[in-house]
Order: C-alpha cells, then structure tokens, then sequence
C-alpha cells in the first residue's frame, strides 16, 4: 500500500501513475502494485497533487532527503 501525506488537503479519487488514488483531507492511499519504482510514484504525485508531507510504500518511509527530491517537481518555475 502506498501512503502520501499532503501538504494542501483534498477529497479526491484519480488515477496518477495507472494507480488508483483515494484522497480524504490531507491523506491519500492507492494498492502497490510494484510496476513503478516508489520515488517515481512519488513524484508523480506531487505533481497532481502538490507537495508531499509524508510518503510510504509498504514498509519502507521516505526520509526527509527522499520527500525532498519527491517534492523538486513542485518547485519548477
């Protein structure tokens, strides 16, 4: 399962990244699937979605230097 905190809370359900994505406040989920590498999926919802407060995929967390990286594609100008 992955899990994203969001920085700008929304209610939602979209497909980003051919996963299907439930959004409540500042909470999404979707089921790993395992066919897109984890700082992929993560960026590809930062970019639908905004910035990223927390990311998880399983049992593997994204440290802040992760969720960093996760959230460049936020701040193209």
């Amino acid at each position: 399962m992955y899990r994203v905190g969001l920085a700008t809370p929304t209610t939602a359900t979209l497909v980003v990244k051919d996963l299907r994505w439930s959004c409540v406040g500042d909470s999404c989920s979707a089921v790993r699937t395992g066919t897109s590498p984890d700082g992929n999926v993560c960026s590809a919802v930062a970019r639908k979605l905004g910035p990223v407060t927390s990311f998880s995929a399983g049992a593997k967390t994204f440290d802040e230097a992760a969720l960093e990286k996760c959230n460049s594609v936020t701040k193209r100008g």
